[in-house]
């Protein structure tokens, strides 16, 4: 779904840039893609990098943002029985957002706190509660998406969190689990739309000296 918080531009621009290089026969690395989806996402403002998810799988852990070289990415691994459920409600306009938020500065510190937790226990169960902590600190938890959260924090799940930016709420839940929190989401939201999906958990650090750096250096511009 787009403006949903599923990175639809970023991946959409991504998709545009390798077919446009293939058909004219120049080819390019993923870098080169990730840097122009990159620029093409600020000049739109239609995200906040969420195109350097892209070069990792698990739950992507973005010490500093940027285009490549500049970005710093590490993940959390996730075993290949844990499948991701969302929910969703409806979108939330990228642009609107942002400039309603012109408190971004704050929002990118309020990021900066959640990310040092998430990486002194980097789990699943961590980095979901810690995302879903931010979402109600920085003020983008909507009605429909509290509605959702009261429903699935009853629910067999690993963890939950708000999509960013979107009326939509993401979980991740064990493949025995699987049947029963689908089936109960439907259930209590039969308007909404229901996706399910493996995630790839290929670990994939963009830095050789990321262990040597230290995260109060590490600012998202």
């Amino acid at each position: 779904p787009i403006g949903s918080g599923f990175g639809t531009s970023a991946s959409s621009a991504a998709g545009v840039i390798l077919a446009i290089s293939t058909m004219l026969g120049k080819g390019a690395t993923l870098t080169e893609v990730i840097r122009t989806t990159h620029e093409i996402e600020l000049r739109c403002r239609t995200g906040l990098n969420s195109e350097v998810g892209l070069m990792t799988g698990g739950l992507v852990l973005v010490l500093r943002e940027g285009a490549p070289p500049r970005s710093i990415v590490d993940s959390i691994p996730l075993s290949s029985e844990v499948k991701l459920v969302a929910i969703v409600s409806g979108p939330i306009e990228t642009p609107d957002s942002l400039s309603e938020l012109s408190r971004l500065e704050e929002v990118e510190k309020l990021g900066d706190k959640y990310l040092s937790t998430i990486l002194k226990h980097p789990t699943a169960e961590n980095f979901l509660r810690y995302a879903r902590e931010f979402s109600y600190e920085s003020g983008f938890v909507t009605r429909k998406v509290q509605e959702i959260f009261d429903v699935i924090r009853n629910l067999p799940v690993i963890g939950y969190a708000q999509n960013m930016l979107g009326e939509a709420v993401h979980a991740l839940v064990r493949e025995k689990h699987l049947d029963f929190v689908v089936r109960s989401l439907s259930e209590h939201f039969p308007d909404m739309q229901l996706i399910v999906s493996d995630i790839t958990s290929i670990y994939n650090v963009y830095s050789k000296s990321i262990d040597s750096i230290e995260l109060e250096q590490l600012h998202w511009r």
